[in-house]
């Protein structure tokens, strides 16, 4: 059998390529739970585009057929992976084996599908081979636009996290998730012209590129903002963790942040400070709001709860923008 290379060939051998090279970029990060997410991410898409640099290759219907399956161990995690990472990243719940187990589920049965067409047609109900082009044209069943909304699913709520993740976080770390929002974009629109008629290069993936691009992107947040020297979680672990009340106060007089201690210590349980201005939020301790404008190092202070008077020691840091 003789391989027919193309352009479109050497498109998806260089992206996967590109997909190697950011995993070896992120490998020193590799300890930290999202990027080990990630590295899984762009090993799948380098497989992804093995697999379709062959599938374009092949001189056979038959042989087209047989690539695209295989490319499907690919294709089927690449959203569980994405998911994974952008909640990693957040914390936005504890990730366990039986989390990962479950959002698995519907990969392996796609796979299944996959390698079982000819037998149900759920994924492809046809395939033929254009003669002009030799491009395999697949018609998509029930059972691949079932993994589409899955995979489309998972890639919205990454999305969702990130995006609600910015009001939580202070002006440092939304530089990160702005990065991240930008990278998270991409696959989805390279989803959306797979399954429509926009595709501008007849039965090109677009998947592997926009997913590869997405990796790349998140490598450019590493450098230009340090992404994994410390990153949400960490903050959260180490911030809540403090029994000590601490305030983050921009140099325009606005709480960027603050821990749940200070909550606890100002009876402010069913409240929100963040983004609220220092002064207006403590106008009841001028004792603070003056020692912040006169960057005194220690503030005594007293606070009412209930029938008691707690004492308390306040100390004033330096604010330093990032």
């Amino acid at each position: 059998m003789i391989y027919q290379f193309t352009i479109n060939t050497l498109v998806h051998i260089l992206t996967a390529f590109a997909a190697y090279f950011t995993i070896v970029l992120l490998w020193k990060f590799r300890k930290l739970n999202e990027v080990r997410y990630l590295i899984y991410l762009e090993f799948f898409v380098a497989l992804l585009a093995v697999t379709n640099a062959l599938e374009v290759a092949s001189p056979t219907l038959e042989s087209k057929i047989f690539w695209a399956q295989f490319s499907y161990l690919g294709i089927a995690f690449l959203p569980v992976c994405y998911f994974l990472f952008t909640t990693a990243f957040n914390q936005k719940r504890s990730i366990t084996s039986k989390t990962i187990a479950i959002l698995a589920v519907v990969p392996i049965i796609t796979i299944l599908l996959v390698f079982t067409n000819e037998k149900h047609l759920l994924i492809w109900p046809s395939v033929t081979l254009d003669p002009n082009s030799s491009i395999a044209i697949y018609k998509h069943g029930i059972g691949f636009h079932v993994f589409y909304i899955y995979t489309e699913t998972l890639l919205f709520l990454g999305l969702y996290f990130l995006t609600t993740s910015i009001f939580k976080h202070s002006n440092y770390y939304k530089s990160q998730i702005w990065f991240l929002l930008v990278a998270s974009i991409i696959p989805i629109i390279g989803n959306l012209v797979n399954v429509s008629n926009l595709n501008p290069i007849q039965g090109f993936d677009w998947a592997p590129v926009s997913y590869v691009i997405t990796g790349l992107v998140v490598v450019l947040g590493i450098f230009r903002f340090r992404m994994f020297n410390i990153v949400p979680l960490a903050r959260t672990r180490l911030f809540e963790m403090l029994n000590d009340g601490v305030v983050v106060v921009n140099a325009d007089g606005f709480i960027e942040d603050c821990n749940s201690a200070v909550y606890i210590i100002f009876n402010w349980q069913n409240n929100s400070i963040i983004r609220e201005p220092f002064e207006s939020v403590f106008i009841k301790h001028n004792k603070l709001i003056e020692g912040l404008a006169g960057k005194k190092a220690l503030i005594q202070l007293e606070v009412e709860d209930g029938n008691l008077i707690k004492i308390l020691s306040c100390k004033n840091f330096s604010y330093i923008s990032r």
